[in-house]
């Protein structure tokens, strides 16, 4: 995909009621998570919300898995996303493979993590 800055560039030249970021939090990782997020917070106005496992060895995963099942720090996101005063969907994306994980559970930590934050 293009670099932050020249997506910014042409969001903002292409003005539009209707274009804008979808902030994938496994594709944000690539790069740094926090640094991408905010590179782009005044575009946001969707999201991907799924989990991935961060290592030094391997910076980017895209492994679509439930919140709370790999390395994203959910507490630091989400204080960051609501400090922007983003207000927009959070639409799951996981893998069909992590269906069988407790995606109830994932969803009840994701909303009780909001709440308190808000």
């Amino acid at each position: 995909g293009l670099p932050n800055d020249r997506l910014a560039e042409f969001i903002k030249d292409n003005s539009s009621d209707f274009l804008g970021v979808c902030f994938d939090t496994s594709h944000g990782t690539y790069g740094g998570l926090m640094k991408n997020l905010i590179s782009l917070k005044d575009l946001i106005i969707t999201t991907h919300i799924s989990d991935n496992h961060i290592s030094e060895e391997n910076e980017w995963t895209d492994d679509h898995l439930l919140p709370f099942k790999g390395s994203i720090d959910w507490n630091q996101f989400f204080r960051e996303l609501i400090s922007q005063g983003y207000k927009g969907p959070l639409i799951l994306e996981i893998n069909d493979k992590h269906m069988n994980e407790d995606l109830k559970c994932s969803v009840s930590k994701l909303s009780e993590l909001i709440y308190n934050i808000m």
